[in-house]
């Protein structure tokens, strides 16, 4: 490429036939060009082709060096940089999308420049402008270009700052889209912080940093802080506060620049093309949702054997540091346990005990408490229940008579618990004296009234003993020994 002060005229001398001709060419090129570039990619075909008349490229930001244009040159059409360092000035009669591979370029060299043209095209920084555009020309490796820019390296002509910037630039190309995230997030509970990342990759599978990605906490949680761009190893942190119970989702979104948005110019036959910035954009998303489950209270309940049909229930339940406070409703039988209620401080646990009827369904519900005292949603139901097992014992009675000379006769009448339900069986047990056993068992009617066993004889020296058993266990009611 001439030094920007040497401009090329045509001849004065051409006829005006020669003139005709060169126009011809020059729009039968411009066909070929735009049919070359838009076949087989529907969606380049369907975007619009810029044309107007002739016009030459000017410097938008850069620097003169060594008599050539290192920068971005603006068109009509758009801001980019020359591709053909061997061919004079750019100029423009229009452009065109350049769905495919940048000429001269492999496919890979393609996706690397087409990210400078568009992450640089419309840079205002001439540093950045003039290493893009080394950058450029240092792909298409023409060798007029090498040996140009291997004598101004020499001379000390090209800037500490720009050198650095090109090696900057091409590492930064090789890492281009398109680009995929993915997500973790830990779990918490209302009120909790929790800490969770995007990392953002390129196609190679390199982490990439410096991308700015929009974090929406879609579900059960605000957003509170995240990074501003991607660390070097590719991540980008963030906050969410839980706000309610249930899954908390984030959703990423990156938003980059689409390489197949670049544009390219139609110059004149013997000026450098442009490849230009485009607008197009492509994006990459990923979702992350969590749920941690409030670790249910403990329900447990000890029977007494004098417990009289209930049983003291004690309730347990811890909540982490941070959560808003959580209250824990107690339920019998599906109903809301009048007081039976257990608040729960951040960083606390808490125990607490409520007398509850054998035989009752114990279940629980949570929610947390805003900064009035109140639920801030519908209370959530825990997993699990306790059947309270605490039956009462059953009441009895006996008689007994004593003929003269003769053995005691004894008789015992027992009456299961009013209102109770559990299956209870009552058993008189005689051991003589000399060891011999007389046993009799009979399961009990419910209905409240007294159920007589059948009449033991007790002989001097023997014991009679009335047990009852429910649930699987038995208990002695009575003992009587017969001394003579």
């Amino acid at each position: 490429m001439p030094p920007v002060t040497t401009l090329r005229h045509p001849d004065r001398r051409f006829t005006a036939v020669a003139l005709l001709v060169i126009l011809a060419m020059l729009l039968a090129g411009a066909v070929v060009f735009v049919l070359r570039n838009t076949a087989g990619t529907p969606t380049a075909a369907a975007a619009p082709v810029k044309a107007h008349k002739l016009t030459k490229g000017s410097h938008a930001h850069g620097y003169v060096i060594g008599g050539e244009w290192f920068g971005t040159w603006k068109t009509p059409d758009g801001t980019g940089f020359c591709i053909e360092f061997d061919k004079d000035h750019p100029n423009s009669s229009g452009a065109a999308p350049l769905p495919g591979r940048v000429p001269g370029m492999s496919a890979e060299e393609s996706a690397r420049v087409k990210y400078v043209a568009n992450h640089y095209g419309r840079t205002t920084s001439k540093v950045d402008a003039a290493a893009a555009a080394i950058y450029v020309w240092k792909t298409q490796r023409t060798k007029r270009f090498d040996t140009f820019y291997a004598k101004l390296v020499k001379k000390g002509k090209i800037s500490a700052a720009i050198r650095a910037r090109v090696t900057q630039i091409s590492a930064e190309a090789a890492n281009h889209g398109p680009y995929k995230l993915s997500m973790t997030m830990g779990s918490g509970v209302v009120g909790q912080s929790v800490t969770g990342a995007v990392t953002v990759k390129a196609q190679n599978g390199k982490v990439v940093s410096g991308r700015s990605v929009v974090l929406t906490a879609k579900t059960n949680a605000t957003l509170v802080k995240q990074d501003k761009l991607s660390n070097t190893k590719g991540r980008v942190g963030f906050t969410v506060k839980v706000s309610k119970v249930g899954s908390v989702r984030v959703d990423a979104k990156l938003v980059t620049p689409a390489a197949g948005g670049v544009w390219i110019t139609r110059p004149s036959s013997g000026h450098q093309r442009l490849v230009l910035a485009g607008t197009a954009t492509e994006s990459a998303v990923a979702t992350v949702a969590t749920l941690r489950s409030v670790n249910g209270p403990s329900l447990s309940s000890a029977c007494a054997a004098d417990c009289a049909g209930a049983a003291p229930v004690t309730v347990q339940a811890s909540n982490p540091c941070g959560a808003a406070t959580l209250r824990e409703i107690v339920y019998v039988n599906g109903t809301a346990l009048a007081g039976g209620t257990v608040d729960v401080p951040a960083c606390k646990t808490v125990k607490k005990s409520f007398t509850i009827a054998d035989g009752a369904a114990v279940t629980s519900r949570f929610c947390y408490l805003d900064g009035a005292g109140t639920c801030m949603a519908a209370p959530v139901a825990n997993a699990g229940a306790l059947s309270v097992e605490c039956p009462a014992l059953p009441a009895y009675r006996f008689s007994a008579t004593c003929p003269c000379g003769g053995d005691r006769a004894i008789t015992y009448e027992v009456q299961v618990p009013a209102g109770s339900r559990r299956s209870y069986t009552a058993t008189l047990t005689v051991k003589s004296a000399n060891g011999s056993t007389w046993t009799r068992s009979a399961v009990l009617a419910t209905g409240g009234g007294w159920q007589a066993l059948p009449t033991a004889a007790l002989a001097d020296g023997s014991t009679a003993t009335l047990t009852v058993t429910v649930l699987g266990k038995t208990r002695t009611l009575d003992r009587l020994t017969e001394a003579g």
